[in-house]
């Protein structure tokens, strides 16, 4: 099982690796380097979570960005909002999986969200998506 102090490390290191190799096509991205900095973080095997990785970028890139509503932005911090910007500029998340995401965060009653809240909840979506597909081709 891997902990929460893990998953914001993969997190951390897979948004490093989407940020540092954006615009390369997907065939030319070095995945072996990626896979070798996931291991050391206990995530074995690493490969479904590659392969999720991979096709999750198959969301488009948004653009656009849906403004906050007063009472929404008591709700979330501004750095974890602007990192939930930067997970759907990469295309980890699509616009309604990122509603999605937020609206269980809050079901939690952990307010306001902040950037670990805001990464761990991501990982166990991108983690449940790998449990309930396999590997994603």
């Amino acid at each position: 099982m891997i902990t929460n102090v893990q998953k914001i490390q993969v997190l951390n290191s897979s948004v490093a690796f989407l940020q540092e190799h954006q615009g390369k096509p997907q065939s030319r991205m070095p995945w072996s380097a990626l896979q070798k900095s996931l291991a050391k973080y206990g995530l074995n095997p690493v490969e479904p979570f590659l392969s999720l990785l991979f096709h999750s970028q198959t969301n488009p890139p948004s653009k656009l960005v849906r403004v906050l509503h007063e009472l929404e932005k008591t709700m979330i911090t501004i750095e974890a909002y602007g990192l939930l910007i930067e997970f759907l500029r990469l295309g980890l998340l699509g616009a309604a999986e990122s509603e999605d995401l937020l609206e269980k965060i809050v079901q939690q009653g952990l307010l306001p969200i902040d950037n670990d809240m805001l990464k761990n909840a991501l990982m166990d979506f991108l983690l449940a998506k790998v449990k309930t597909s396999g590997k994603i081709h």
